[in-house]
Formats: structure tokens, sequence, C-alpha cells
């Protein structure tokens, strides 16, 4: 029987129960109360089976997005399952698997059951020099890389120029790169010429930008051959993704007004933190970018020794106001702030957060 206790997301469990309207723990956009969207659907035939692939209409939006062929894509149950399908689609006994971490999910486990063997290379924030590091863990049985920038939770991008070196060199060595690319759109001008190389898997998702992760929709880009087996695994595991929220993603894709306000709001507010925290002498942002949605702080520990998870939870059970722990992530004494909000709401939580805890580690 598998053992499922090992599968258990820390990150989900320190959400169980806890709801307030001040939430700015999230990696992804959150809409306001005044935010509406409306969405009309058309049901004719929502309720027939819809191929693996996933509905046409979908699928059309996200090749004209991204130019790619029809049969590069497949429609997924979020970012999840994506990955999910491809480790299982790639790995084989003993083939190696190196992650750039910190990753918001643990991946050792899953990678282990499949047989495969996992290796990690832990991000400099500070001083970025995780390529010499990455080149230096490559050997013969390395099957697959897996990256996510800008990276949750510490929001810190890859330079296109090193990815692109990096997928190179994977390339000649037949090693499969897969991007986590669910937050690439927070950025005005989204790069992704990764996409380009055969050996490059993109994943995204309707989940993080466009603030709608209970659709559980995201997608699949890589070449046929990857595609094929990954429709293969779902087939049978799930038929499809669900033709209505495949229906409100076309939706959410085609707003280019909604992309606007979104980006606008996470800019203004990535401002806003930047320019509040630079001199603070309690509080720092972790690494040298915040450019996804969210962002790791470190907060003074001098005189009091108080925990990621204690100091998170003084700040909920006090002052109403939720962020998420930096000891789920592996940095003790930080914790991981969202911004993907209404710009003068994300700055009125904020400053009530900055008081209460200027207030708890002072």
């Amino acid at each position: 029987m598998m053992e499922l206790n090992k599968y258990v997301n820390n990150l989900g469990k320190w959400y169980e129960r806890k709801t307030t309207k001040n939430d700015i723990s999230e990696s992804g956009y959150i809409y306001s109360d005044e935010c509406a969207f409306s969405i009309n659907v058309n049901l004719n035939g929502i309720s027939e089976y819809l191929p693996a692939y996933g509905d046409n209409k979908l699928i059309t939006v996200i090749k004209q997005k991204y130019n790619i062929k029809q049969n590069e894509v497949l429609v997924t149950n979020g970012v999840s399952e994506g990955m999910n399908l491809v480790l299982n689609a790639i790995i084989k006994d003993k083939d190696e698997v190196i992650v750039i971490e910190p990753y918001y999910i643990n991946l050792s486990e899953l990678i282990g059951d499949l047989g495969g063997v996992y290796d990690k290379i832990d991000i400099d924030a500070d001083n970025f020099n995780i390529i010499n590091n990455i080149y230096d863990h490559i050997t013969p049985k390395t099957k697959l890389i897996i990256m996510n920038f800008p990276n949750n939770p510490l929001g810190v991008s890859m330079p296109i120029e090193q990815k692109i070196n990096l997928i190179k060199y994977a390339a000649e060595r037949n090693i499969y790169i897969v991007c986590d690319d669910i937050f690439m759109d927070f950025n005005p001008s989204p790069s992704y010429v990764h996409i380009d190389y055969w050996n490059v898997i993109s994943l995204n998702s309707v989940s993080k930008v466009y603030g709608a992760p209970s659709l559980r929709v995201g997608w699949i880009i890589a070449n046929e051959k990857i595609i094929k087996n990954c429709v293969s695994l779902k087939d049978w595991l799930n038929i499809s993704t669900s033709a209505l929220p495949q229906e409100v993603a076309v939706q959410l894709l085609n707003d280019t007004n909604l992309i606007t306000t979104i980006r606008a709001n996470v800019a203004n507010n990535r401002n806003f933190l930047n320019d509040l925290l630079k001199n603070s002498a309690n509080f720092k942002i972790v690494g040298k970018g915040t450019d996804g949605c969210c962002a790791l702080i470190e907060y003074n520990n001098r005189k009091k020794q108080i925990s990621s998870t204690e100091f998170c939870s003084i700040i909920y059970n006090t002052a109403n106001i939720l962020i998420a722990p930096g000891d789920l992530f592996g940095y003790p004494f930080t914790f991981r702030l969202g911004f993907g909000m209404d710009h003068k709401i994300f700055q009125e939580i904020f400053l009530q957060f900055y008081q209460a805890a200027k207030n708890l580690i002072d």
C-alpha cells in the first residue's frame, strides 16, 4: 500500500481553518470584493466528454498565446497534475532528477517512488550563483532538471541568458528541463523563448496570475512525444479536465483588460514594498528580486527568538492577518508575503501588519 503520509503538504496544512480577508500570504492574485468578473457560458455540449488533450477552444487560445502547434499542448488539472504526468512519463529506474530549490511542493518522495534519484540545488538568493552548481551536479545519469522562475517563495528570476545556456547544455546531453512558468505572466513582457527548445517542458495554469486556483485548469507545453505519453496517462487517470472550468479559462485568457489591471496592481505593490523596506531595520527582502507575486521577508530576530511559525501564528491570532511561515520552505526567521491584489487594499493590510509585527519583535 502507498504510504500517503509522506505526501502531506505542510503548506496546505498551515492554511487549514485559517480564514480572513486580510490575506497577504498567497503567491497568486486575489480579487477584492469590489472586483467582479462576468462569465458567459454556453452550456450546449458542456456535459459531454472532452478529448483527453483538452477543449479545442482552450487549446487554440494557448496555441496562439505561445505560437506553438496543436499537438504540443495538453490541458491538465492544474500544474500539480501536469508535474505528476511529466514525471511519470519521463522518469525510469535510477534516473537522476535535479530540482532547483526552494520549490513550493516537495517532489523528493514522488521522484523516489518512480525509481528516480532526487538531487537538489539551493538558490543563492543574494548572489544568484546557481548555474555553476547545476553543472557540477549533472552526470551521465541526469534525466531531468526542474525549475520554478519567478521562484515561489523567493520571487527571484533566472536571467534569460543563463536559462538558455543551461537548456542548450542539457539538450546536448538529452536532458529535459521542466520549467514551472506559473508566475511568468506577472511580468509586463514575459519571455517564453525557452519553449522553442525540444527538451523544454513548460507548465502553467490560470491559478496564480489569473487568480483562479479553484478552476484547476493548467497545461503542459512540450514536444509531441512527451505530450502523447502524458495523454495516455491522463486518459487512464481521469479521461479529461472538466469542461466548465476550461470554458471559464478561455474567457480569462482572452480578457486583455483583466491581465493589464492585474499586472498594474502587482507592479504598484512591488514598488511600494521595495520602497518601504529598503531602509528598514526590522525587515529585509531575501534575495535580489520580487519578480513574481510574492517575496520572502526576513524579520529581525535579535531580541526575541521567535520561530517563523510562531511569528506568523501570533500575527494571525492578534492582528487577523495571514502570512506564511518561512520554516515551511526551509528558511527560518522569514515569512512569505504575497502582493497580488488591489493596490489600495494591499497598502492598508501591509501597513497594519507592519505595525503589528514591529510591536512583536521590538
